[in-house]
């Protein structure tokens, strides 16, 4: 993959700039808005946030006992250009969180080239982060499906999803982010996935829900591992 587009970083240093002649007080910002937890996303988050409110812990994820609120935010078919206006929208409106939860850009995979797409994020990574300098930025790894819409070669379309992982959880980790791997949902269980292969079932959002949680718990509770699971040596 190449440079950052010149223009990408023009803009990055332009929001850093912009906060600097505002004199906005990043500590001031990080107390009044660090006890809340985005999660952002499309189909994947629209789904576990109608399944989360019925389920043990509710839409805090339990994380309330330890001050935490969580707030699902998702959009079915939402694609990867939708995120930094729906950021710029909430941020409008409400401080910035502790975390947020990326999980975007599967509608992508098939309309827009492997090197493109990771290049894009990465961009969008670095605005969000020049944005909130002080929200962790989570990225919740783009999940497996069994049908890949827009796909004409579905092992293709698999590696480049592994390989815009890849690329994108170790930019995340290089500016102190974290990220969600989600070994555990894996195409070839039918269970987890609806008829149309590309949806979780209820089976799959109970262990999407319980991935997020369990993740969310170790970057809350620990100084280890940025990635959960960890990876092996």
């Amino acid at each position: 993959m190449g440079a950052l587009d010149v223009r990408c970083l023009y803009e990055i240093h332009t929001i850093r700039y912009l906060n600097y002649l505002l004199n906005i007080s990043h500590d001031f910002i990080y107390i009044i808005g660090s006890r809340s937890i985005w999660i952002l996303g499309s189909s994947i988050v629209y789904w576990a946030g109608k399944e989360v409110v019925s389920r043990q812990g509710g839409r805090h994820l339990g994380l309330h006992n330890v001050g935490f609120q969580g707030f699902w935010f998702g959009k079915r078919g939402m694609v990867w250009k939708e995120l930094i206006p729906k950021i710029e929208f909430l941020l409008r409106r409400h401080p910035p969180p502790k975390f947020v939860v990326i999980q975007l850009g599967s509608n992508d995979l098939g309309t827009v080239k492997g090197w493109q797409l990771a290049e894009n994020i990465i961009c969008d990574i670095l605005r969000i982060h020049a944005l909130m300098p002080n929200t962790l930025i989570v990225w919740s790894d783009i999940l497996q499906r069994r049908y890949w819409h827009n796909a004409n070669n579905g092992k293709s379309i698999e590696k480049t999803r592994k390989r815009v992982n890849l690329l994108v959880r170790n930019q995340v980790i290089s500016i102190g982010g974290c990220a969600i791997r989600h070994c555990n949902l894996r195409a070839r269980e039918v269970n987890l996935y609806r008829n149309d292969g590309t949806h979780l079932s209820n089976s799959g959002t109970e262990i999407y829900l319980n991935n997020i949680q369990g993740a969310l718990e170790h970057f809350i509770s620990s100084g280890g591992s940025l990635v959960f699971p960890p990876i092996q040596a």
